[in-house]
């Protein structure tokens, strides 16, 4: 299952650690965003209470993760429509 930079999904949230939260965006395909991409997420632990396991979030592919075959893709949150547009 191909994913490529810059491709939005709507996800749900399956674990919260300490920095950041996993995010499925399809069957099987788990990426993580980093806690300081989350709302509230700057250097405090507030975000964590803005998220919780379940909960639906818009994510986008970062540039550098289009690696998909090493397993692992880092996202970034998606917290309104202009952050879709950018860059």
């Amino acid at each position: 299952m191909d994913v490529f930079e810059g491709e939005i999904y709507d996800g749900e949230i399956t674990k919260i650690s300490d920095y950041g939260v996993f995010v499925e965006i399809r069957k099987g395909v788990i990426g993580l965003v980093h806690r300081s991409r989350l709302p509230g997420g700057d250097t405090s632990d507030d975000w964590k209470n803005h998220v919780k396991v379940g909960d639906q979030l818009r994510v986008k592919v970062l540039p550098e993760d289009v690696m998909y075959t090493r397993g692992k893709i880092r996202l970034t949150a998606i917290l309104n429509d202009q952050e879709e547009e950018d860059d």
